[in-house]
Formats: structure tokens, C-alpha cells, sequence
């Protein structure tokens, strides 16, 4: 296939991917305001109770949320990502920081959670890293996750009354990814071979170069204490983000107990995992929904409006931080957005 064959499938594929994502977000978006699209309240109407509702912020507990999740989250997953990179080269924890930030902003303005790609082309520019190997432990940190977010989802059907089907699909995808998480394991501690000399001797040659380079990217898990420290950095991750949503709750006004709490940030992790517009749209919101309303029966109205209001203070934050990160990384949003082109097998 020539170059200029596989320019035309790549923008194919990617406008699939995309318009894939913005249908998701549409859809989401659409469960959000259905009181307008198939009910009798006009725009007018909803947008005077969203601002109503606004009323109800209390400063202190929202300055908490922002705190807990910036000062304590965000370290606490830098430290996460160096050590799942220490196998492959060291990168200070600042670092790591920085990289999170141009991963977030870049999610929310480009489709298909395309920030997790920026972010190991960035970790791959800044600290000359193979990007398979950074793309290896990137894939590490959304298993580990994920495992926790299954843990969160079990311990929260205990708690809230949630749909049984709902409780089914928690049950299912969470033995789901604790098989996958113990087959990296497996791979991690049985990994064996060396990415073999030479470029373009075949696909079979450079299928295993990528695969050894991707794999290094597991190297945390090779051993005990590796693995411990990955899952205790990940427990402690999800605590923070517990905390910060129960501050969030409290300051809109809303319960902050931990059902609240467990409900909302179980729904809001697996909601984003999905594909979707920049920065979440449609699908944040409805996961926020559904997690207030068919959960807890919060009214429509207030549930809407913090789906804004934390979505907002998230992308707001976030978008700043990120700019002000690429500026102190001396890199451009767009040399990162297609750097897995070329980077594959570096």
C-alpha cells in the first residue's frame, strides 16, 4: 500500500471513529435535555431553572473538590505514571504532572479521548521514550483503572438501589476486568524476547517489535512490590476522586453521602471510557443523569444543572492547566495529535 493509500485509510478510519463518537455524545445529550425533545418545557423554561438551580453552590465545599482533585489526585496519578514508566527510562513526577494536563486538555478538544494518544506522544518527545512502550504502560494505568472503577461499581450496587440490570452489567464487566487484569499480570511476569534489528523485514518482524516495545510498557508488574505499589498508587487514586465528587455533591447542595458518592463516580468512569465528542460532551452528562435521577430520584432540573456545573469546573481547570503545561513542555497540541504515526515503532 502506497503512502499516500494509507493517508486516505488512516483519515477514514479516524472520520468513522469520529463520527462514531459524536452519534454517542448526540445520544447522550439527548437523554440529558429529553424533557425538551419529547416533553412540553420549552428551552426558555429549562434554561431559567438551570440558573436557578446555580443558586444552591456553596464556595467552600467547591474550593475543596478543586483542592482534593488537583492537590492530591493529580500528584498521586504522577506518581502512578513514573512508576509504570520507571521500567523504560525515569521521568520525574513534575513531569509526569505536566504530561497529565496536555492528556486532559487535549481530550477536551479532540474527539475519541484522543488526549490518552497526545499524552504518550508527549511522554515520547519530552523524556525520549519508545512510544510503545509508553503506550504499554498507559494501557497498564486504564487496566488498573478500570479494576478499581469495578470495585467501586460493586461496592456501590451494595449500597444504592440500582436498577438489577444495572447490577448485572456491574457483576459481569467486573470479573471481566479482573480476568484482564491478571492476564497482564501473567504477560507482564512471562514476557520473553528482544525487538530484533532492522526496519521493514516483514510483517511478521515488525509485528513482534511492537508487540516487545508495547509490552516493556507492563515492566511495573514483573514483580511483588512493582505490582503492590501500582495497586495501592490506584487505590488511593480513586479515594481522592471519591472524596472530590462527595465535595462536589455537597457543594451543589446534593446528599454527600457515600452512596451518592460511590453511584456518581461509578457511572462518570465508565461514561467517559466511551467514545465520544471533545471533552466528554453528551456522555458526562448522562452519565451524571442517570447516576442522580434513576438512582436517587434527584429532580431533573438540579441533576442537569450539576452535570454542567461539574462538567465546567473539570474541563475549565483542566484546559488551563494543560495550556500552561505544553508551554513549560515547549510542545504544540497539534505536532502531538498525530505523532502515533511515526512513533510506532521508535
Amino acid at each position: 500500500m502506497s503512502e499516500g493509500e494509507k493517508g486516505r485509510a488512516n483519515r477514514l478510519r479516524r472520520s468513522i471513529f469520529a463520527l462514531l463518537g459524536i452519534t454517542l455524545s448526540a445520544c447522550g445529550l439527548a437523554y440529558v435535555f429529553r424533557d425538551i425533545i419529547f416533553g412540553d418545557v420549552t428551552i426558555g423554561e429549562h434554561f431559567k431553572e438551570l440558573t436557578a438551580s446555580t443558586d444552591r453552590i456553596e464556595i467552600l465545599p467547591l474550593l475543596g473538590s478543586i483542592a482534593v482533585y488537583w492537590l492530591c489526585l493529580i500528584v498521586l496519578r504522577s506518581l502512578l505514571v513514573r512508576h509504570l514508566l520507571k521500567p523504560i527510562g525515569n521521568l520525574h513526577w513534575t513531569q509526569a504532572y505536566r504530561y497529565i494536563c496536555i492528556g486532559f486538555l487535549a481530550n477536551n478538544v479532540l474527539p475519541l479521548r484522543a488526549g490518552e494518544v497526545a499524552r504518550s506522544a508527549a511522554i515520547h518527545k519530552g523524556a525520549n521514550l519508545s512510544f510503545p512502550s509508553v503506550v504499554g504502560s498507559l494501557a497498564l494505568e486504564r487496566m488498573l483503572d478500570m479494576a478499581l472503577l469495578a470495585a467501586i461499581g460493586l461496592a456501590a450496587i451494595q449500597v444504592a438501589p440500582l436498577p438489577g440490570s444495572v447490577r448485572t452489567a456491574s457483576i459481569f464487566l467486573s470479573v471481566l476486568l479482573g480476568i484482564g487484569f491478571v492476564a497482564l499480570i501473567i504477560l507482564a511476569r512471562r514476557r520473553r524476547g528482544e525487538a530484533q534489528p532492522g526496519k521493514g523485514r516483514g510483517l511478521r518482524t515488525r509485528v513482534w517489535n511492537i508487540w516487545i516495545r508495547f509490552s516493556a510498557g507492563f515492566g511495573a508488574l514483573k514483580n511483588t512490590r512493582g505490582t503492590l505499589i501500582a495497586v495501592g498508587l490506584s487505590i488511593c487514586i480513586w479515594a481522592a476522586a471519591l472524596a472530590t465528587m462527595m465535595l462536589r455533591l455537597e457543594a451543589f447542595g446534593l446528599p454527600s453521602s457515600l452512596p451518592f458518592g460511590l453511584v456518581l463516580l461509578t457511572c462518570i468512569g465508565f461514561g467517559v471510557a466511551v467514545p465520544s465528542a471533545p471533552g466528554y460532551v453528551g456522555v458526562y452528562h448522562a452519565a451524571i443523569m442517570f447516576a442522580l435521577v434513576e438512582g436517587f430520584d434527584v429532580e431533573p432540573v438540579i441533576a442537569v444543572a450539576f452535570s454542567w456545573f461539574s462538567w465546567l469546573l473539570d474541563v475549565g481547570v483542566s484546559s488551563i492547566t494543560g495550556a500552561v503545561s505544553l508551554s513549560i513542555e515547549g510542545l504544540k497540541l497539534g505536532e502531538l495529535k498525530g505523532a502515533d504515526n511515526g512513533a510506532v515503532t521508535d
